[in-house]
């Protein structure tokens, strides 16, 4: 199993209570540059990425992006 000690980014999402309601840990992501905006990687690094080997307690989370309507 991989260790990351150090993610790229941790942010911390507060109710105006300043109780925390989440905690999102981003390891990685692949920026557009034109837009500065994150998007998905070309289809063949995907295709390389997807067949790396996880450990045995990795979970796919489903997707974020919001469908066109």
């Amino acid at each position: 199993m991989i260790m990351v000690e150090n993610p790229l980014s941790v942010h911390t999402l507060l109710l105006r209570q300043g109780k925390c309601a989440a905690r999102v840990t981003s390891m990685g992501g692949w920026m557009d540059l034109a837009v500065r905006k994150l998007t998905t990687p070309p289809d063949q690094l995907a295709q390389v990425l997807h067949a790396l080997v996880k450990s045995d307690d990795f979970q796919a989370l489903d997707s974020s992006v919001r469908k066109a309507k």
